[in-house]
């Protein structure tokens, strides 16, 4: 389904977390049309806060969900009248976790997990016309943007702040921004754009024109989770990690042992590894539940 035309260590090797990759048409065999779109809606549930609406900013929930009585229970469901109002008027309908509501953005998630070997997950964003989201910004995550229907105008701009964590936005930064980007261009259906953490962009809807696209996040495990990792369940192993400073003349002497502590747990080739097999045991292994093939259970008389 994802053809990037590039190997999977050439993509690790050459692009992921160094600089951005365009593909045209790299999305093969793959029909997805509005009502896709309208199916994950019918079934969403607003209470979950994975749905938004973005119009000059983020808008509040009253502005396009209902409060209703459902049996025993008041929930919140989406008020289509009113949606279809918002996005006529230019605003962008986000919807999170796709991956998990979409057979088809599950599958093509799944596939670049396979290519970057972390977890990926998806955010869709649907809009006809307007100004987009959230204007120029850096996401602190890898991101592949992968245009589904119409088209839609993306602008990258080399890195001002690299790589990044998810503490380190760029909202308060946005001064920062190259004037000149290093990619200005239209993803059409079956485009797909990657783009590493920490690159400026901004997407806009192209005039009159419908756009839904994901962008498929990248998860990694950074170096500083792994020393968290070691403070939580290796270091306090070492006594030397146990001590006391009390203002005194020695606290030198036990701060140089504690650094000597961290760098023999650090470089433990076993801690590492299981460092990271727990990380990799949360990539994409979601499997489709299939009644194909499954013979009936004849019912048996009773004796």
């Amino acid at each position: 389904m994802v053809k990037l035309g590039i190997s999977d260590s050439q993509f690790l090797s050459s692009h992921f977390e160094k600089c951005i990759l365009y593909r045209k048409q790299a999305l093969e065999a793959t029909e997805y049309d509005w009502p896709n779109v309208e199916r994950m809606l019918y079934q969403w549930a607003p209470d979950d806060q994975k749905l938004s609406v973005h119009l000059n900013g983020l808008l509040p929930p009253g502005a396009y969900l209902d409060t209703v009585q459902d049996l025993d229970d008041i929930r919140q469901r989406i008020n289509a009248q009113r949606l279809r109002e918002l996005l006529t008027a230019g605003a962008t309908l986000v919807m999170n976790r796709v991956d998990d509501k979409c057979p088809i953005i599950g599958s093509i998630c799944a596939e670049l997990c396979q290519l970057v070997g972390e977890k990926v997950v998806a955010n869709g964003y649907a809009a006809f016309g307007g100004t987009g989201t959230f204007g120029k910004h850096w996401d602190t995550h890898d991101v592949f943007a992968v245009q589904l229907i119409g088209r839609k105008h993306w602008r990258v701009y080399e890195p001002t702040f690299p790589m990044p964590l998810p503490t380190q936005r760029s909202k308060d930064r946005k001064h920062e921004c190259p004037a000149v980007p290093v990619f200005d261009g239209i993803l059409e259906a079956g485009d797909i754009l990657y783009i590493p953490r920490g690159w400026w962009h901004s997407a806009a809807p192209i005039p009159g024109e419908e756009t839904y696209h994901i962008a498929a996040g990248v998860h990694t495990a950074k170096t500083i989770d792994y020393l968290s990792w070691l403070v939580e369940h290796i270091l306090p192993d070492f006594v030397a990690c146990r001590t006391s400073l009390l203002g005194s003349p020695d606290d030198g002497e036990k701060v140089e042992q504690l650094l000597q502590a961290i760098a023999a747990a650090a470089q433990d080739q076993g801690n590492l590894e299981k460092f990271t097999t727990g990380i990799h045991g949360l990539r994409n292994t979601r499997k489709d539940v299939s009644f194909a093939g499954i013979t009936p259970n004849p019912v048996r008389e009773a004796a």
